[in-house]
Formats: structure tokens, C-alpha cells, sequence
């Protein structure tokens, strides 16, 4: 004679950890995303897409909200997810500015230093539209640049760096 008392199994769930990475790119007016998370604890044959990366266009910090999405006959109920979310930091680009060192003759009319950029770049629409502290004068003599507080669009994306120059307005040759 043959008794039976039935028992039971339990599959516990497997733990998963999902590790965010935190990278840094430099400003350069395209879309950036994140990448690199890693993840821990995939039993099997199973498998997942991670989902969630942080992305931005403009300088500053962006934080991951990761999440995983089951491939084929993978189920994520077989699993207890831990996240830890990364970041995606952009620097700001260093463009720098330099004031042009020129020279004209006295006309009786004012006359204004330029500026060009002699390091980085400008991207995309990003434009200055005005630098302070241009020379400028009207007499003949010399005027020296103190550059700063460029304005324009999308200059918070930029470390900017000055470099004085200067204007020269030379003497007219008057004949009597």
C-alpha cells in the first residue's frame, strides 16, 4: 500500500541589476544619447533590450530612466529588477574670440574693431550678435579692445575666451 502527500515547488524570481553609465560628450548642436548601461543576472537563453537612455542637444545633465523590454519567449515576471539609472552630462564647447588688430587712416568718421574666432566653432544655428568692448574712436590714435559678454544664440552651450586686440587710427596726410 502507497501513500501520496503532495508537496510543491517554488521558482523564486532571479534578480537583475541594471547598471546606467555616466559618460560625458562635448556640446557640438547635434542630439546626444547615453549608452554603456549594463546589465547583470540574465538566466538562460533569456534575453532583453535596455530602454530609457538619457538624451539631449544642449549643454547640462541628462539622467537615465532605464527599463528593460523582454526579446521573444523571455519574461521579465521572471525576474525582480534593480536599477540603478546613469547620466549623460555635455560640456560646454570653448570657442574663443579675438579682436582684430587694425589699422586705418583718419576720416573724420568713427570707426569700430572687429573680432574673429580664432579657437572652436559655432554650431548649427547658433550665431553671436554682438561682442562688448570693441575699440572704437574717431581720432587718429590707438584704442584698445576689453572684450567680453559676447550675446547671441545658443552662446550657453559655450566656455568663451577672450583675446584683446586692438584699433589703430592713423594720422590723414593733409597738404597745404
Amino acid at each position: 500500500t502507497i501513500g501520496y502527500v503532495n508537496g510543491g515547488l517554488t521558482i523564486g524570481r532571479a534578480t537583475l541589476t541594471l547598471t546606467g553609465a555616466n559618460n560625458s560628450v562635448t556640446y557640438n548642436g547635434q542630439s546626444r544619447s547615453n549608452s554603456g548601461a549594463v546589465l547583470a543576472g540574465v538566466q538562460g537563453t533569456d534575453s532583453f533590450t535596455i530602454t530609457g537612455y538619457a538624451s539631449g542637444t544642449a549643454a547640462g545633465s541628462y539622467s537615465d530612466a532605464l527599463g528593460l523590454v523582454a526579446n521573444g519567449a523571455t519574461q521579465l515576471s521572471n525576474y525582480t529588477l534593480g536599477t540603478i539609472n546613469g547620466s549623460l552630462t555635455i560640456d560646454r564647447a570653448g570657442l574663443t574670440l579675438t579682436g582684430n588688430t587694425a589699422s586705418v587712416t583718419y576720416n573724420g568718421a568713427a570707426q569700430a574693431n572687429g573680432y574673429t574666432i580664432t579657437a572652436g566653432q559655432l554650431y548649427g544655428s547658433d550665431a553671436i550678435t554682438s561682442v562688448a568692448g570693441l575699440a572704437s574712436g574717431t581720432n587718429a590714435g590707438t584704442y584698445l579692445d576689453n572684450l567680453s559678454g559676447a550675446t547671441g544664440l545658443g552662446l550657453e552651450n559655450y566656455t568663451i575666451g577672450y583675446v584683446n586686440g586692438g584699433l589703430t587710427i592713423g594720422r590723414a596726410t593733409l597738404t597745404l
